[in-house]
């Protein structure tokens, strides 16, 4: 066998090599190309997921970010309770007064301030804000 037929044969392997790395590299790319245009296009799709009824929702693409007052005060009703049952303080006590009541009237008298200083065409000045901690922490307490 001479050199040069060795050294042709060679390289026709190293080219079919080199051909089939970039036939996978080319995959890889149209798969990670079609992964990216699916995201994207669920991104920029308007029909979102709702999320729980306890996380409150500040969406400034939305008139007055999403205000609901009734809906936004019966957030402060409803997230300290499921906190509460979320991190399994049910059975604690607070000043002898079971936590899952205590936290019930805390929320109650939240919601009437609520009610009571805003109004339904106008968001108030603490809804950014405070509706953002609040979908926050309850995002992470659903996820905890």
């Amino acid at each position: 066998v001479s050199t040069q037929s060795t050294g042709v044969g060679v390289s026709k392997i190293e080219q079919a090599l080199r051909k089939q790395k970039q036939d996978r590299e080319q995959k890889k790319l149209a798969k990670q190309l079609e992964t990216a245009q699916k995201l994207t296009e669920k991104l920029t799709d308007n029909t979102t997921t709702t999320p729980p009824a306890t996380i409150p929702v500040v969406d400034l693409t939305q008139p007055l970010y999403g205000w609901n007052k009734l809906l936004n005060a019966l957030h402060f009703t409803i997230c300290p309770l499921a906190a509460v049952f979320l991190l399994g303080f049910t059975n604690k006590t607070i000043l002898s007064v079971p936590a899952p009541l205590v936290v019930s009237v805390i929320g109650i008298l939240i919601t009437a301030i609520i009610l009571l200083t805003s109004s339904q065409g106008e968001n108030p000045c603490y809804y950014k804000p405070v509706f953002t901690l609040l979908g926050f922490f309850m995002s992470i307490m659903w996820i905890y």
